[in-house]
């Protein structure tokens, strides 16, 4: 059986992530999460064909430690779950060996008209549910 889709994005935390405390702000973590996403939407050639149809209906994250501006971090975004009309994401940051935020995000597949849940086509479910490691992915800020 092959492996659910997942890829590793790399970026450093900016300045507009941080607050004044100095740390990241709880924000930056969904953004980053959100930004792990596309990437693997696009490396699976789904981008384009996704747009607009997949609407956060639920979202978690659990804080473990602090990020400061400069950190270079790893985001993983899995792919746990799809259902008849929903996608749940597993997301993961680190710093290097160390995790600093997970978290989930459950999407549902919408039909972008009327905003009304609609099954996930069969294709898009297989490259979710097969493609395995899609690579890792840099991303600037």
């Amino acid at each position: 059986m092959k492996a659910k889709a997942s890829i590793v994005v790399e970026r450093k935390v900016e300045w507009v992530d941080t607050d004044a405390s100095g740390h990241y702000h709880y924000t930056a973590a969904f953004r980053f999460f959100e930004a792990s996403e596309m990437a693997l939407y696009k490396k699976l050639g789904i981008d384009n064909s996704i747009s607009g149809r997949v609407p956060r209906v639920h979202a978690e994250a659990d804080f473990k430690s602090l990020l400061f501006f400069g950190d270079k971090v790893q985001i993983s975004c899995v792919v746990e779950d799809v259902g008849n009309s929903s996608i749940k994401f597993y997301h993961e940051i680190k710093r290097g060996d160390l995790q600093c935020v997970t978290g989930r995000i459950i999407v549902v597949y919408v039909d972008p008209a009327s905003g009304k849940p609609m099954t996930v086509p069969h294709e898009l479910r297989q490259k979710l549910l097969t493609s395995g490691s899609v690579g890792e992915e840099h991303l600037e800020g």
